[in-house]
């Protein structure tokens, strides 16, 4: 996972409301199927509900001109550039950079 949202390595909101969706960019495609059975959130026991909620992922495309600077720039200033043209090309999950939703 390059970059997430609303949660990443720099975002670590507080609260979330009950129906929050998560946005991932990936390295590379995955099987959609696979993230659902590993995606979850740990609650604490500070939550009104704590535990395991168990999330779904249900759509992955290319990243796009128009998502956040942080997904188009995810993997660093420092990355190899030579495929940033297929990470707004990429179809069918073939190459380049994806961008996950998880319900």
């Amino acid at each position: 996972v390059l970059a997430g949202a609303p949660v990443s390595a720099h975002e670590e909101p507080r609260y979330l409301c009950p129906d929050a969706q998560f946005d991932l960019v990936v390295d590379a495609a995955v099987d959609l199927a696979a993230v659902s059975r590993l995606a979850h959130l740990e609650l604490a026991g500070s939550c009104s509900t704590p535990g395991v909620v168990r999330l779904r992922a249900t759509t992955q495309r290319a990243i796009a001109a128009a998502d956040p600077w942080p997904f188009r720039e995810a993997g660093g200033w420092d990355r190899a550039r030579a495929a940033d043209s297929l990470r707004a090309e990429r179809d069918g999950g073939d190459a380049g950079d994806a961008h996950i939703t998880v319900e």
